[in-house]
């Protein structure tokens, strides 16, 4: 699994970046295989003048389903990291169980045995 952090805007320190990739490992790693890139994005959306300005956006590749986007929005990037994080672990999993029963529930047609 590839872990990528883009900070263009220099909003996050070195701790804080060796935290968030071993937050991104942990809530991802479950998933095995199926997740090959894991890219999470924060910027400041309009600098200096405050408000709900902090971004963060993560984007997962699985295998076979193509990526997921989950982004947020808060004050500070201590809310917005975290919960970014979680929304798209659950985003994951739910559309892994979703697949995995659709898979189950395919009727199989048997060919040339009547």
């Amino acid at each position: 699994m590839q872990i990528t952090v883009t900070d263009k805007h220099h909003l996050l320190n070195a701790s804080s970046l060796s935290k968030i990739k071993a937050r991104l490992y942990a809530s991802f790693s479950k998933f095995g295989f199926r997740v090959s890139q894991i890219d999470l994005k924060v910027r400041d959306l309009n600098g200096p003048r405050g408000g709900i300005d902090k971004e963060c956006k993560v984007v997962v590749r699985v295998e076979r389903m193509g990526d997921i986007v989950v982004s947020s929005r808060d004050r500070t990037l201590t809310k917005a990291i975290p919960d970014t994080i979680n929304r798209a672990a659950r985003t994951v999993t739910r559309r892994l169980e979703r697949r995995s029963i659709e898979n189950r529930q395919m009727p199989v047609v048997l060919m040339g045995l009547e």
